[in-house]
């Protein structure tokens, strides 16, 4: 009697046992990876590595800088070895070949973010707001470009700054694309004129003043504003009577707020384009 209560009392136990295993198992969540194998939204190791080999070539894609890959394939290389091949793939992660808005490791990309703007309808012109007629005296020219701004998909930040490409405003002058130049322009003369000041504004379909930053004018996405850079321009004193012209090479712009942005819309500018204003002849006595 007492060997078959033995028995029952172990059949007991490693029932509850079972019990108890089935019940954590439960708990904890199933071992069988989710998803088919065939699933198109997991990447393996293999597949990040294969990409890494051929980063070099820039993303087809405007909306990932990945291509969706077409099955999941068992990995065959190790974690330091996709560590070291992207360590030598580093001069490729450049924001020109990441799609605009994606971050890779702290690289935010700019691949067709001009998608994000729409700069048009240029309009270019000059007018004397003093003219020489003394000896001693230098006439004074005023240059202004207006041009329409639309945020497309996005809000817009445009760089209220302006820089000269030749140094005439006291800049650098360096016309180097650099990151926070604001307005591009350039003041064509064989002359050198005693003074170059200018301003970015907003003129028409204004927004809210106080969404403007310190850097920046604020454009809601799907708004159309009008912008006027207006240059004046002091003669040579030397004196030196010389045509005077001024064109916009780049406009500088982002998508967030930024001292610095890093984002530059150059199509259809530079010399005869609508954005120049064709040259104009500043007197001096």
């Amino acid at each position: 009697m007492n060997k078959l209560k033995n028995i029952i009392a172990h059949i007991i136990a490693i029932t509850i046992a079972i019990l108890i295993a089935v019940a954590s198992a439960q708990a904890i969540g199933t071992l069988t990876p989710q998803g088919n194998p065939g699933d198109d939204t997991h990447y393996s190791l293999n597949e990040i590595y294969d990409k890494l080999v051929d980063f070099n070539t820039p993303p087809a894609s405007t909306t990932s800088p990945f291509s969706v890959p077409n099955n999941v394939a068992p990995s065959f290389h190790t974690l330091t070895e996709i560590y070291d091949l992207l360590s030598d793939e580093d001069s490729d992660l450049i924001p020109g070949n990441i799609a605009c808005g994606v971050v890779i490791f702290g690289v935010e990309g700019e691949l067709d973010c001009d998608d994000n703007i729409i700069i048009d309808n240029f309009s270019a012109s000059f007018q004397n707001i003093f003219t020489a007629d003394d000896v001693g005296e230098v006439s004074v020219v005023r240059f202004d470009i207006e041009f329409e701004v639309t945020a497309s998909d996005t809000d817009v930040y445009l760089d209220k700054s302006t820089e000269d490409v030749d140094g005439f405003d006291g800049g650098a002058g360096d016309g180097a694309g650099d990151d926070g130049e604001g307005v591009v322009y350039t003041v064509d003369t064989t002359a050198t004129p005693d003074a170059v000041t200018a301003v970015l504004q907003c003129i028409s379909n204004c927004g809210n003043s106080g969404d403007n930053t310190a850097n920046n004018f604020f454009i809601a996405d799907g708004d159309t504003e009008t912008y006027r850079l207006r240059v004046t321009v002091t003669g040579d004193s030397t004196p030196t009577t010389a045509d005077f012209a001024v064109w916009i090479d780049s406009i500088n712009w982002d998508t967030a707020d930024s001292s610095v942005d890093n984002q530059f819309f150059t199509s259809n500018l530079g010399e005869d384009s609508d954005a120049d204003t064709g040259p104009a002849l500043i007197v001096a006595l």
